[in-house]
């Protein structure tokens, strides 16, 4: 992405309460929740595994080879910013939660800002976890047998 998009990333995620009530209540909301980063389940569960891999699909989607390299600027300074947030380290593993916590709001971040740049709607189950992250939680796992389509699917922390 060019410099001036990447700029309008920034500011969108700068403007955004990321992570900052994690852990916290929520107030009418009856999601099932975590309280701790060690209580993520971890990328391999189901209920985790199918958020990344619908992420895969929508980028799969709306990137075409000759942008990856646009695409991956823009996960970068979503991860550089959150780094800032929460106790991400950048030598661990998917399975560190928080680190899983930074790359999960790269992605729906940079799915919202392509979809608006592509003039596509975004999917409702990216749009309900932009939403989790406007709240400033992770949506970090899909409730048993959930869509994903609503905020009541998601597992928040």
């Amino acid at each position: 992405m060019e410099s001036s998009k990447l700029q309008r990333l920034k500011s969108r995620i700068a403007r955004t309460p990321l992570f900052s009530n994690i852990g916290l209540p929520i107030v009418n909301a009856s999601n099932p929740r975590i309280v701790r980063w060690d209580a993520w389940l971890g990328p391999e569960d189901p209920t985790c595994l199918a958020i990344a891999i619908r992420q895969q699909e929508l980028h799969d989607d709306l990137v075409p080879p000759e942008e990856e390299q646009e695409w991956v600027a823009a996960l970068n300074l979503v991860v550089d910013y959150v780094a800032t947030l929460i106790p991400y380290e950048p030598d661990e593993d998917v399975w560190h939660a928080p680190s899983a916590a930074a790359w999960g709001a790269a992605w729906v971040f940079s799915l919202e800002h392509l979809h608006a740049a592509r003039g596509v709607a975004l999917p409702s189950d990216t749009a309900a976890q932009l939403v989790w992250f406007e709240r400033g939680h992770w949506p970090c796992a899909l409730v048993d047998g959930a869509s994903g389509e609503n905020l009541k699917d998601y597992v928040i922390f």
